[in-house]
């Protein structure tokens, strides 16, 4: 997989805000995961030489983590977001309904691969509530397109 500059460019960028490299590592690596739903090895060796933190590390923070992921197989990332706006028009109900469908909770991962998680805001508040599926944006979500949206999310390829 080809890595684009901007993203790139925007891990360089996140890297370059923390002072602690090594005390910001899973902050770093969960940042740069949200572009993919995963860390490609491309990405890991970016951070490494960034941090200047040996890959091995880097890799084994990730093998620790129940939010880091570095498989590209069968891996899809659910974000569902909880800000203000978004919770006030159900975003409560969608996370429950994902939840349900999926058999899992925020933070954990199916057996096909697909992990649920929430984010605080994607500032697309006016269109909202709001869910992504990897990089692929889906606004005004209802509780109602839950089951379509993980039978789409099983059928097509988010990965």
């Amino acid at each position: 997989m080809k890595i684009s500059k901007r993203v790139l460019n925007d891990i360089e960028f996140y890297i370059k805000g923390i002072k602690d490299k090594r005390k910001g590592l899973e902050d770093i690596l969960y940042m740069a995961q949200i572009e993919y739903g995963y860390l490609p090895n491309e990405v890991q060796n970016f951070i490494s030489e960034k941090t200047e933190i040996p890959l091995i590390e880097i890799k084994e923070c990730i093998s620790k983590s129940d939010l880091l992921k570095d498989d590209t197989k069968n891996s899809v990332l659910i974000r569902v977001c909880k800000g203000a706006r978004c919770s006030a028009n159900g975003s409560e109900f969608i996370l429950e309904e994902f939840k349900k469908q999926l058999k899992i909770d925020v933070g954990e991962t199916t057996s096909d691969g697909i992990t649920l998680q929430i984010q605080n805001c994607f500032a697309k508040c006016a269109i909202g509530p709001n869910v992504y599926i990897n990089n692929t944006h889906i606004p005004k979500v209802t509780v109602e397109e839950v089951k379509n949206i993980i039978k789409r999310v099983k059928m097509f390829d988010y990965k």
